[in-house]
């Protein structure tokens, strides 16, 4: 349900328990009800709450965000930006933190026991996990296997090569 006067200067929106209501949209606007709790001074700062599920925040919009997702799991992410400086996202399973993002990566994944170095991305890359490896300095050498797949160049664009299962397929 929604309803409004002269938008975007005033409107009010209701979905089942939860209501919003808006001033100078985008700009202004406050959230309850339903289990969700929220309020934004847009570009400024803002902050949303949905009970078991998310905790966003923003302040000086899209530079700083911070959030908490998955709260209903046993493995809740938290996400940490100061954009393009800084990127963490971390759960009890999965880390990957940016420097200036996303030219300075590293993902760490305990489920799929992988770990990717990027720096600086996309001229250095080296990954290892479970049947997949990475190991790329541009232009000069790559190669990328996974899952049965082999693809990689030397001295790009001269030479490239893609294996997919018994299929071999080589460019010059």
């Amino acid at each position: 349900e929604m309803s409004f006067v002269l938008w975007p200067v005033y409107s009010h929106s209701r979905e089942g328990e939860n209501r919003t209501t808006t001033l100078l949209w985008p700009i202004f606007s406050l959230t309850s009800g339903g289990g969700k709790e929220g309020w934004k001074v847009w570009p400024l700062a803002g902050q949303e709450t949905k009970e078991n599920d998310y905790d966003k925040s923003f302040y000086l919009w899209p530079i700083f965000h911070f959030e908490k997702r998955h709260l209903y799991t046993d493995d809740p992410t938290t996400i940490r930006m100061v954009i393009p400086f800084y990127v963490s996202m971390a759960s009890s399973r999965r880390e990957y933190t940016g420097v200036l993002w996303p030219f300075f990566t590293h993902t760490y994944d305990e489920d799929e026991v992988y770990t990717q170095w990027d720096a600086p991305w996309p001229f250095v890359q080296w990954a290892n996990g479970n049947d997949k490896s990475i190991l790329r300095v541009f232009p000069f050498y790559g190669r990328k296997s996974w899952e049965g797949r082999d693809q990689g160049y030397l001295l790009w664009p001269l030479y490239s090569y893609a294996r997919y299962g018994d299929d071999d397929h080589r460019k010059k």
